[in-house]
């Protein structure tokens, strides 16, 4: 037999079970850095989002009031020809029934 075999298994088990703790501590610190590293670049990328979009709403609600206007403008428009077609379409003989009851009254 070979001398000092239960010592040279005992040296052999006890580096193993260092080897295998140390390379457990190594594996977890990897894993929580990568998922550190990754929710602060998620962080990062929400954060830049978040700017974008503020930037992108804002012209957004820049064209919302724009169109706005414009379709205020064209009702504006729209009911002034409507106005005036209806006083041109009017015949004379309501301007003159108007004119004279204006004289009755008055």
């Amino acid at each position: 037999m070979i001398p000092n075999l239960d010592l040279l298994l005992l040296a052999f088990f006890h580096g193993s079970f260092i080897s295998c703790i140390l390379l457990l501590i190594t594996s977890f610190t990897l894993i929580l850095l990568l998922l550190a590293i990754s929710v602060t670049l998620f962080l990062l990328l929400f954060i830049d989002a978040y700017d974008v979009l503020s930037l992108v709403s804002w012209s957004f609600e820049t064209l919302r009031a724009n169109l706005e206007l414009g379709f205020i403008l064209a009702i504006c428009s729209l009911l002034r020809l409507l106005i005036d077609a209806a006083l041109a379409l009017k015949p004379p003989s309501f301007q003159r029934r108007v004119s004279e009851l204006k004289m009755r009254l008055f």
